[in-house]
């Protein structure tokens, strides 16, 4: 190997000053086999396993505050952790949100289109969740909505939640 290495210098050497003299570079006529090393990025670590939290959960909550006058309520029912695609689904309101392990729980977020006074308004959410007694999951979710008048106002509801076991 380090004579392979002393070879490849020496050519270079010799190419550097073959072209500043305008000459051909010298030719091995000793070819040594050389090793190519290829940098590559190492890949991303495999993001946190969601298995511990699969399965469906009956939720139960309560507005903890409310900016919104009482207009936005806590709609789902259930929900459905889903380790394979990552994702958190709620019933009724039938919106998938987007689910990742954050420190000891779980952050499922999600914005989606609504029909409201407000033409091409959306609905941002986000549920985080940690793990409760028996096996429930607590928390809150945050719900963010655009409302009349004017389209301009920007309400936010926070929810109180649990999610037991089904």
């Amino acid at each position: 190997m380090i004579v392979a290495l002393r070879h490849a210098v020496a050519a270079l050497a010799c190419c550097a000053l073959a072209a500043c003299a305008g000459t051909p570079a010298p030719t091995d006529s000793n070819p040594t086999p050389r090793a190519s090393i290829e940098l590559r990025p190492a890949p991303p670590p495999a993001p946190p396993s969601l298995a511990p939290w699969a399965g469906r959960y009956s939720v139960t909550g309560a507005a903890l505050e409310d900016d919104c006058g009482g207009e936005v309520i806590l709609a789902a029912g259930e929900i459905e952790i889903d380790p394979t695609s990552r994702t958190l689904r709620a019933d009724v309101v039938d919106r998938e949100y987007d689910l990742e392990v954050e420190g000891d729980g779980l952050v499922a977020t999600g914005r989606f289109p609504v029909e409201s006074q407000c033409p091409e308004s959306t609905v941002y959410e986000r549920w985080e969740l940690a793990g409760g007694v028996g096996g429930a999951l607590e928390g809150e979710l945050l719900s963010t909505w655009l409302t009349w008048p004017g389209c301009m106002r920007v309400c936010t509801v926070r929810f109180g939640v649990r999610a037991e076991p089904l």
